[in-house]
């Protein structure tokens, strides 16, 4: 009986954290979003198993419904809510990203790293927290063009 108590306790409790987070989670993915999409897309719903609904219009769409770049954009905007969720406000984490945007057009590229040299500048001016790394040589001088720091590795070369 006394496990069973737990174990109903455990599930409630989270159950009203997930319900808690899930809503923050939603509501920060669909401001990141909608500045990663140039306001295209402005709500998100994320499942408990993060199964992703955007809204498109007026109706949600699954995101098996949209195209590939929308999908890395919904998978951007999700990756940093969680991780401006679970970081202090006054101390980001610093997000490493591999060849995020290999699926974008160039608006979106061109989107998303404003969006990330803004959150460079704005959380650590002094100290970008963004390191994004491509083999992707248009991305990179767009994001040179932006005044995102880069510079090139060089085969063989260690971090």
């Amino acid at each position: 009986k006394s496990v069973s108590l737990a174990l109903e306790t455990m599930e409630e409790a989270a159950g009203e954290l997930r319900n808690s987070f899930g809503a923050q989670l939603n509501r920060r993915t669909g401001e990141i979003l909608a500045a990663l999409s140039g306001n295209a897309y402005e709500s998100v719903l994320v499942s408990s198993d993060f199964d992703i609904q955007v809204k498109a219009g007026d109706h949600f769409r699954q995101y098996g419904y949209l195209s590939s770049g929308t999908v890395d954009q919904v998978y951007l905007a999700l990756r940093i809510a969680i991780s401006q969720m679970i970081a202090p406000e006054d101390d980001p984490l610093p997000l490493f990203l591999d060849d995020v945007f290999a699926q974008y057009d160039d608006d979106r590229a061109k989107s998303g790293l404003g969006y990330l040299a803004d959150q460079g500048r704005t959380h650590r001016p002094d100290s970008p927290q963004v390191v994004l790394f491509t083999c992707h040589q248009h991305i990179a001088n767009k994001a040179q063009a932006l005044g995102l720091p880069s510079r090139p590795l060089v085969e063989g070369e260690t971090l």
